[in-house]
């Protein structure tokens, strides 16, 4: 628990859990097994299909052969320099910005990523049948050897990318991968790697540095507390005590707050680290679910804020007695906030004994939702917590930020 104030906002009282410096991201471990499936289908396309690589090859070496020397030359130093520049320039970009605990954790990925490389193409002729050695490497020097089957410096540099993730500056990540493509295309015309070569390099060294990353953790993207106390004051909602609930939602933590005209509101807040799972639910939903019945996901946070703000907004225009939507505002590029209203008097239908309902609060239950279908509102999720009674023995609508507009019939029925 603690107290702060700023120069713009009365003095807050803020209540919340610590958070743990470093999480390790589902989303990584997802990345990690799409890059495997992909090696996968790779190494079979390249066991079935040499021949297409040997005619891409055959292809490139063809248009390159009426390039002028001196062309192929400034290339081939060209070569040399990004191979000696791009770890030296995604280095020293770490080290300014003084991003240690990162620098090592992507030296390792890379180091390893080389290693790796190249003891598979020192070992790939015993490890591998024909076929897919014929798509990984070429012939040189009149047929008696062969080209590498990984190299290192496209293994290392992936690894060292994939292991560094979203610190990377968007600047670094554009002048390295496209370097990368541009060191690619020179191997490629000087008859020195196969593109599918080139492809399980990048690969792998994508996947190690996923594996890194996995491991060592990454920063947590969580915002801090006044951040979002911050980002509410901006939108008009100046809290007074903002406090973080036990449980959290799908979507990420929960806060209570009081604002400075007495108002009483619960924030919820679409934190980055709970996107992937969330993702994963929708498109679960999506696969046992036919489309009409279930609504598109949102594949941003502002795409769910409008999703949730909007059946409220709407709801309460139309006079169906909901708590009123107090904010949605963007906390950073990835963190977004919703606020209702929360009444203190209101208790869940849930917490009352069956006997202590009486059939004026069922009717009342059943208007509220034919009001909300006669305007097009689908609930999606009507339950014994979805309603609540005041102490008047009015009934509200709770949890419409998950509801639907325009709705058709055979959902709001469902």
């Amino acid at each position: 628990q603690r107290v702060t104030s700023t120069q713009k906002l009365p003095m807050v009282r803020i209540e919340d859990r610590a958070e743990p410096p470093r999480t390790r991201r589902t989303s990584d471990l997802l990345r990690l097994l799409a890059t495997l499936a992909v090696m996968g289908l790779v190494v079979i396309a390249g066991s079935i299909g040499s021949g297409t690589t040997e005619g891409i090859q055959a292809d490139i070496t063809t248009a390159v052969t009426n390039v002028p020397s001196l062309v192929v030359s400034v290339l081939a130093t060209l070569n040399n320099l990004i191979v000696l520049a791009l770890p030296i320039y995604v280095v020293a970009d770490l080290v300014i910005r003084r991003r240690w605990r990162m620098l090592v954790t992507a030296l390792f990925a890379s180091s390893l990523a080389l290693v790796a490389a190249n003891l598979f193409s020192r070992y790939a002729a015993d490890l591998i049948d024909g076929a897919l050695l014929d798509a990984l490497t070429l012939p040189v020097g009149g047929g008696s050897g062969r080209t590498a089957a990984a190299f290192g410096v496209f293994a290392g540099v992936a690894a060292l990318m994939s292991a560094e993730g979203q610190a990377a500056r968007s600047r670094t990540r554009v002048i390295v991968w496209v370097a990368l493509v541009g060191l690619g295309a020179l191997f490629l015309i000087d008859r020195r790697a196969t593109p599918l070569a080139l492809l399980l390099s990048v690969l792998g060294g994508h996947a190690i540095g996923l594996i890194a990353r996995y491991v060592a953790g990454t920063e947590n993207p969580r915002v801090p507390a006044r951040r979002i106390v911050e980002a509410l004051a901006r939108v008009g909602v100046e809290p007074v005590r903002f406090s973080q609930l036990p449980e959290e939602s799908d979507l990420g933590r929960r806060f209570e707050l009081e604002t400075v005209d007495g108002r009483i509101g619960v924030a919820q807040v679409f934190d980055p680290d709970r996107r992937t799972s969330q993702l994963i639910s929708q498109l679960t939903r999506i696969v046992r679910v036919r489309t009409w019945v279930t609504r598109s996901p949102g594949w941003s946070e502002r795409a769910q804020v409008q999703q949730a703000a909007v059946p409220i907004l709407m709801a309460t225009a139309k006079g169906i007695r909901t708590p009123e939507l107090l904010a949605a505002v963007e906390v950073d590029d990835r963190t977004m906030a919703v606020v209702e209203e929360h009444p203190q008097q209101l208790r869940l239908l849930r917490s009352f004994a069956p006997e202590a309902i009486s059939d004026e609060a069922l009717a009342q239950i059943w208007r509220e939702v034919r009001r909300m279908h006669h305007v097009g509102i689908a609930h999606e999720g009507l339950h014994d917590g979805s309603f609540a009674l005041d102490d008047d023995g009015r009934v509200w609508v709770l949890g419409l930020d998950r509801g639907e507009i325009a709705a058709p019939r055979l959902r709001m029925r469902l």
